[in-house]
């Protein structure tokens, strides 16, 4: 997935390179014109700006930052007169691109000063500059609200760094978590389980004692992080945790009195993952008694992930 960062570079800089870092630990390439070992595609037969706007067409999103700075004016270049942050915002949607939209909580306030007077002139306000106030009509434009259109004008609230990463976070982990889940299992960096099952029946003063055995093994290369097994079986539940390491087998046991011939029973493993994927598996068994011969088996009826948090080790002084 490839994401453009747009913003005023200069007075962002410590800002764009923790965004960039953030994307690439998200398992997104981060697109920016300022950071030469970004994804960036330098297109020499165009100038700065044609090429900005032919890297957003080649990007699956786009992130608009906006702060205390709202750039130089492009319209004595050929281009709309407005600053080169507020030109990809419209190129952007002009290829409908998914925009995430992020303001700085200051900016807002001053906006919101805006809003309250009619006539801004000689207006002074605490956060930008009057240069800067092409800032309040790409805030408008953005925030417009129309009743023919389906486009996206909703914008998060930012007060430093630490937050708008967060927010970022919050917005694109999700998006980018089945990616992220397929890529680490083509390199071998999840666990994965194989399984055996086998059955076992004895008769004793004529009751019949049926043994389970489901014998998992990790043939992944990382350690499966809070294993837990269950058995289910006439209300009956057994559960056992454990952390299992690359190559090692767990043996999950169920014995149980019958007195049937057919047993059914639902066996359910679950484990998470450093990257923060937790995987369910269900599994239909099934054993009968046919001439005196036990047949049993076990069928994968289900396997599912879902998005939880990574697992973490808590370490405490002697």
């Amino acid at each position: 997935m490839r994401v453009f960062i747009s913003s005023t570079v200069y007075d962002l800089i410590d800002v764009r390179a923790e965004l960039e870092q953030l994307l690439r630990e998200l398992g997104i390439s981060p697109v920016m014109s300022d950071e030469k070992l970004s994804e960036f595609n330098f297109v020499f037969d165009a100038n700065s700006i044609e090429t900005c706007l032919l890297n957003i067409e080649s990007c699956d999103a786009v992130i608009v930052v906006l702060d205390q700075r709202y750039g130089p004016l492009l319209g004595n270049y050929g281009f709309d007169d407005v600053s080169a942050t507020h030109l990809e915002y419209r190129h952007a949607k002009k290829h409908a691109k998914p925009i995430y939209f992020y303001v700085r909580d200051r900016l807002e306030a001053d906006h919101n000063v805006t809003q309250k007077n009619k006539a801004i002139e000689g207006v002074k306000f605490s956060w930008i500059s009057t240069k800067d106030k092409g800032l309040f009509n790409f805030l408008k434009e953005h925030r417009a609200l129309r009743a023919d259109s389906h486009e996206n004008n909703w914008f998060s609230i930012f007060t430093n760094v630490v937050d708008l990463k967060a927010s970022i976070r919050q917005h694109f982990e999700p998006v980018v978590k089945p990616q992220v889940l397929l890529r680490a299992i083509q390199e071998n960096r999840f666990p994965l389980f194989t399984s055996h099952f086998i059955a076992d029946v004895e008769t004793f003063a004529g009751i019949q004692s049926f043994t389970c055995r489901m014998v998992l093994k990790n043939v992944g290369l990382v350690p499966a992080f809070d294993l837990k097994t269950q058995w289910q079986f006439d209300n009956m539940e057994i559960e056992t945790t454990e952390i299992v390491a690359p190559n090692q087998d767990c043996t999950s046991t169920l014995i149980a009195n019958i007195a049937y011939g057919d047993v059914n029973v639902v066996f359910t493993a679950e484990y998470t993952s450093t990257i923060g994927v937790t995987v369910r598996e269900r599994y239909k068994i099934k054993c009968f008694i046919h001439q005196g011969t036990l047949i049993s088996g076990a069928t994968l009826e289900q396997r599912t992930y879902h998005n939880t948090p990574p697992p973490t080790v808590v370490i405490q002084d002697p």
